[in-house]
């Protein structure tokens, strides 16, 4: 008996904390909105709350590009002709980004003539050297197609030491005595 008393209070608790649930959260009613939302045929749209009505028939209105719309030129009841602007779009991002193309284009142009002026110093510098060919120039280590490597520098030669000490030299090692 002492076995199922604990599971029986378990599942009571439970049973307790489910209607207690069910009984206590307010019940929302679902409600459905008086016109469906507008669809639009542009792939970039602007987000924007209104109605904008033609005398004739109703005209779509979009542009290429998405923005905020800072001004609008025409108002309720306005008459307005083919080619009259109706808003005008934020155009502070397209503006900065023709600045740093500019610039970029200005360093482009900057580095061309530095490489143009590199360019007439080199052809300078042939002519002065007589119309030899470019490979003549050079040392002989560093002409194109040898392989040798350029000559090591010599060192110093190396005192003996003044103490008057005997030194021998031998094939790998020097022995001072």
């Amino acid at each position: 008996m002492r076995r199922f008393i604990l599971p029986l209070i378990g599942i009571l608790a439970a049973a307790w904390a489910a209607y207690a649930i069910v009984h206590t959260t307010t019940h929302r009613e679902s409600t459905i909105p008086p016109s469906p939302p507008p669809v639009s045929d542009f792939r970039d749209t602007v987000a924007a709350v209104g109605l904008v009505e033609a005398s004739t028939e109703n005209i779509a209105i979009g542009t290429p590009l998405s923005g905020i719309v800072p001004k609008v030129f025409v108002g309720a009841g306005d008459a307005v002709r083919a080619g009259d602007p109706l808003f005008e779009l934020d155009t502070r991002q397209l503006r900065a980004e023709l600045d740093v193309r500019r610039q970029t284009l200005a360093v482009a142009r900057s580095r061309a003539r530095v490489a143009d002026a590199r360019l007439d110093d080199l052809r300078r510098q042939l002519s002065f050297a007589g119309g030899r060919r470019w490979t003549q120039l050079l040392p002989s280590w560093t002409k194109p197609g040898r392989r040798s490597r350029p000559p090591k520098p010599r060192s110093a030669p190396r005192p003996w030491r003044s103490s008057g000490a005997r030194c021998v030299r031998r094939s790998t090692r020097r022995s001072c005595r």
